[in-house]
């Protein structure tokens, strides 16, 4: 676990590991413009460094809240344990949350 949480920070700074599954990321203007290379980099240096068979879901979104509503749409999407990644822009808003079920909704 802190060697994966090593190889992210090398990527973007951890905010809060919520749990062994779960954390939160602060981002930069870089992460904000492009979150689709930024997660690209994160799963292309977990597959490198612990290997390819550890998978995550991202998701970015205008906050945490919404950002682990996407995460978790993502993983439906790809699977329960699938690679996902749901990014959710300010335009894409509300209507991104028409789609999803009450159980995506944490809480």
């Amino acid at each position: 676990h802190n060697a994966l949480l090593s190889d992210i920070e090398t990527v973007i700074p951890i905010d809060t590991a919520k749990s062994i599954d779960e954390l939160t990321c602060l981002l930069d203007e870089a992460g904000r413009s492009d979150p689709l290379a930024l997660a690209a980099k994160i799963k292309a240096t977990i597959a490198e460094n612990v290997g390819p068979w550890i998978t995550c879901t991202i998701g970015f979104a205008a906050n945490r809240q919404l950002a682990k509503i996407a995460c978790k749409a993502g993983k439906r999407d790809g699977g329960r344990y699938g690679d996902g990644l749901t990014i959710w822009r300010p335009e894409d808003l509300p209507a991104a949350l028409l789609a999803i079920t009450m159980e995506d909704i944490p809480g």
